[in-house]
Order: C-alpha cells, then structure tokens, then sequence
C-alpha cells in the first residue's frame, strides 16, 4: 500500500512537471503565477518545481521591466534555456530529407538537406540520415548526454507508439523499425510521426492555428494525407489509419460521363502528372522532381499545367466540403508541395464563399520546421524528463 502511494505521488510529481514545462514550451516568456492560473497548481508547487528546472539548466528566469507609471521590483518570468539542452529534427519524404539541430531556444544551430538522388533503399536512406545527423552534432560540438530526443516527420503510415513505419507509398518502402534503427545508432529517444500529423501539432502548437483545439491537416503531395486533431489529441482511427484520405471515393466527371475514382487518382500530385501524360511516375524522388518542374511551369503560366493544377484542386474541394459538414473543425489547414501553387488552391476554394475561406488556411511550417517541433512537444511536453541528466 505504501509502495502505490509513493508511485502514485511519483507520477503526480511527474505530470505536474510536465505540465509546467509544457506552459513554458508554448508560452515562454511565462510567470510563475500564469503558469499556476493555467495549470491549477499552487504556487508553492509551481515554484518548487521551477526550482528544479532552473538548477537543471533546462529553464532560466528573464526580468523585464515594469511600466513607467509603476514601480516595485522588476517583473521576473521563466523561459526555455538555449544551451540547456538540444533537440533533432528528422524529415524524410520523397521531395527532401533534412537533418536540423536545435536549442531549447528554437534557433537552428545546425541544418542541412541530404540531396539524395534516391529513396529507393530505405536503409540506405536511414544510413546516410544517421550518418548526416552525427557529423553535424560533433561538427558543432552537441553535448550528447544533453541531447533529449529526437524525431521523425516521415511521408508514410506509422505507429506513433513503437515508432514503426507501416508503409510509405510516397516512397514505396514497407513496414521499418524506423525509432529503434535511429535511436540505436545515435543513443537518445526517437518518436516518429506522419507528415500530416506533424505539421498539425506544429501549427495548432506553435503556428498559425495555435489555440485551437480541432483542427484538419490536408497534405497535398504525390499523393493525399491529413490529419485530425480533435478536442486537442491527434485521432488515429483503427490500425493508426485515420487521415489516409487518399482512398476516399469521389465522383469525376469526364466526356463520357460519371465514375467513382479515388481522390489520389484526381486530386493528388501523380494525378496532375497523368493530366499531362507523364504516366511513368508513380512514386519516388523522380516524381517529386517532375511535379517540382511542372510546379514551376504552372507558376511561370503554362496553360496546360495550370489546368492540370486547378482541375485537381476543384476535385479536392469536394473532400473539404465533406470534412466540413463532417467535424466542422475550427480551422482547415492546406499544406504540401501543392499548397503553394496558385491554381490547385484557387480550384479548391473556388466553391466556398468568403466566411467558409477565411477558415481554410495555409500551412506555414515545412516538413523540416514540423520535426523540430514535433521533437519540443514529445519532449518536454509529453514524455518524462530524468534531470539528473543536466546539471546546470
């Protein structure tokens, strides 16, 4: 009985420790008696606990200013320390693959992209990654022991829990032990998320829907993803298959009349190629790379490639209506290569009227920003912290 009590104590302590951290994280710089307000902790216990943080060095206090017509003692609040410990960020998908190390101030000290010229051999991928990410940490000299965790924003199905990754069809790779083949060569933590679900949680933590609680992520790359954060906790659906839109059947006009098509096969990036007779692409870096070039001639105003472009977008607005009407999320945010081609977005919202398209945004984190990210919120926010580990 003893022994569950000191347990049950432990893991309060610990959550309580989380949720402090987690005020800091997203709303540094933060008082000590905010962060009791929101957390509903005393502020004999906010206090103790920030104590613990300071003398780890993951945590310091900035004083500021009080106003001019005020005085008393200079206003002391808590924020993140730079150099108190360091974040990886991994992106890996068949457009780029980007190594990114960061201080808790989320400023890159480090980031480069591979430039592979395949992803055809996932553990090569893995090896050059790995191989990448600890040249740039003794380059720049990382404290490895201050290193907390690092993750993945990977173009594919995974299993958040184990890091696995089901299956990639961007990419064409089956099933990896994506977290345990990286973290046993770099020796710290990795979590490992879907693309979508990574820039959802980047933006609804840290970006422009930041506050809001249900959000849809549509990812318009080669093929379509999404992501749906609802009442603040990403959903998953049964075998972690929620946001695999792709599959959706929706109705295609043509010539001849009506079918059902898949909305991958109509509205994704491999279906603008076949619009204009690249047929040979289905998946892969040479694909990415011929919707990049077709990309930048629709930009430069090629006809042919802007209504490519477009058709796909309006097909995608059928889907958005549905979410729409479905979950009548806050905010839906439009993300992917596709995203930021003119055309595709005005076919997609060329339906909606004013009140519906100032709910319909754009993504302004890349893959890339979305792991570093993805790596702050698992972190310091969701997994405990042994601090021990950083004496200041």
């Amino acid at each position: 009985m003893i022994e569950e009590q000191q347990r049950s104590r432990a893991d309060l302590g610990r959550a309580n420790r989380r949720n402090v951290l987690a005020e800091i994280l997203y709303h540094a710089p933060i008082a000590r008696t905010e962060i009791a307000n929101n957390t509903g902790l005393t502020g004999a216990s906010v206090s103790r606990i920030t104590r613990d943080l300071i003398n780890s060095g993951l945590v310091v206090e900035s004083s500021t200013s009080l106003p001019q017509n005020r005085s008393g003692r200079r206003f002391v609040q808590l924020q993140l320390n730079a150099h108190g410990a360091y974040v990886v960020g991994l992106s890996i998908n068949a457009f780029s693959q980007w190594v990114s190390i960061c201080g808790l101030d989320n400023k890159i000290i480090a980031q480069e992209q591979l430039n592979l010229e395949s992803v055809d051999d996932p553990y090569d991928v893995l090896e050059q990654t790995i191989s990448k990410t600890l040249q740039l940490l003794d380059e720049h000299e990382i404290d490895h022991n201050k290193i907390i965790g690092g993750a993945v924003a990977i173009g594919g199905a995974v299993e958040p829990n184990s890091g696995k990754l089901l299956f990639s069809t961007t990419m064409d790779w089956g099933e990896m032990e994506i977290a345990s083949i990286i973290s046993e060569r770099l020796s710290f933590p990795i979590c490992v998320e879907t693309i979508p679900n990574a820039l959802n949680l980047a933006e609804t933590r840290f970006g422009i829907a930041k506050g809001h609680k249900n959000v849809v992520m549509i990812n318009a790359s080669l093929r379509m993803g999404a992501s749906l954060l609802i009442d603040n906790q990403i959903r998953r659906g049964v075998k972690n298959s929620a946001g695999l839109i792709g599959q959706l059947k929706l109705q295609n006009a043509n010539p001849t009349g009506t079918e059902q098509m898949h909305l991958n096969d109509i509205a994704g990036g491999i279906a603008v190629l076949k619009k204009i007779g690249e047929t040979s692409y289905t998946s892969g870096k040479h694909a990415a790379a011929a919707l990049l070039e077709l990309k930048h001639r629709c930009i430069k105003g090629e006809a042919q490639a802007s209504a490519a472009f477009r058709k796909a977008g309006q097909m995608l607005s059928q889907t958005i209506e549905v979410i729409d009407i479905l979950i009548q999320p806050d905010v839906i945010l439009l993300a992917g290569p596709m995203s930021s081609v003119p055309a595709y977005i005005e076919g997609a919202l060329e339906s909606f009227d004013k009140d519906d398209k100032s709910r319909i945004l754009l993504s302004t984190i890349n893959p890339a920003q979305a792991a570093i990210y993805l790596a702050f919120n698992e972190f310091l926010a969701s997994r405990d912290i042994d601090l021990k580990t950083f004496d200041a």
